[in-house]
């Protein structure tokens, strides 16, 4: 179908694990895959899906299991299950490679996409991501106070008010609750930790200096070298994660 935005679009859904997960297509071309943050949805992305659009590619975007227009399903939210939700999404699509580019929990995603054997992510840029649920340690009080009423009377009151724009039938402290979770996983599902080190596909790695610095742990302590093999290190002045989201490179 044809959406609403002033750029061609075909929005549909593939079925797994009890739920429709939402993607949309922007124009013909080589495909690029947009993954957003944790507790968002692909609207995040407009103003760099419209720069890669007028820029020639096809852009892909999808709602995260749970988070905007895609319901939560039969299994918790894990990084595992959105890494094979993006995949069904590829091959809804037939697309065999492309290059990704996530945003936080996007980038985790996308890092452990990019750790696969025989990966089908040709390149990576990821915005303000770790790879490792200790670096977020200092966060984790945090996010356990994570609800409707919390999130809706602070700064973030544009996630809950998305979330029900979007998903008007979900289960909004479920969702949260299951995403607080993820953010601490260590596990085979969690985040990729030691995989890291077996992705060989170019990386951008991209973080903003205000907070992030290198709490993010880019390098080992044998050297300083990268674990990322092929990789690089953007780091933007005076942003933080919230102002690391996409739409900085390219404001409409």
């Amino acid at each position: 179908m044809v959406g609403s935005t002033a750029l061609a679009q075909t929005t549909a859904t593939v079925s797994r694990a009890g739920s429709d997960i939402y993607f949309e297509t922007h124009r013909e071309g080589p495909p690029i895959l947009l993954l957003h943050g944790g507790l968002g949805h692909s609207g995040g992305f407009d103003g760099l899906r419209d720069h890669l659009v007028v820029s020639g590619y096809q852009v892909v975007l999808l709602d995260t299991r749970g988070m905007g227009r895609s319901p939560l399903g039969d299994i918790a939210l894990s990084y595992a299950a959105q890494e094979d939700d993006a995949h069904a999404v590829l091959d809804a699509l037939g697309i065999e490679t492309c290059p990704v580019i996530g945003f936080s929990d996007g980038g985790i995603t996308g890092y452990r996409m990019a750790a696969r054997p025989s990966p089908r992510v040709s390149k990576l840029v990821t915005i303000g991501a770790r790879w490792s649920a200790e670096n977020g340690r200092g966060m984790w009080d945090t996010f356990d106070t994570w609800n409707r009423e919390s999130l809706g009377s602070g700064g973030f009151s544009f996630i809950v008010d998305d979330y029900n724009r979007l998903n008007p039938d979900g289960d909004f402290d479920r969702m949260v609750a299951q995403a607080a979770a993820m953010l601490k996983d260590s596990s085979a599902d969690g985040h990729p930790e030691g995989r890291i080190g077996e992705i060989t596909i170019p990386v951008l790695v991209t973080v903003g200096t205000t907070i992030h610095s290198f709490q993010w742990r880019m390098r080992t302590k044998h050297g300083g070298k990268w674990r990322l093999r092929s990789s690089s290190l953007y780091r933007v002045r005076r942003i933080r994660h919230i102002g690391n989201a996409p739409m900085f490179f390219y404001p409409r």
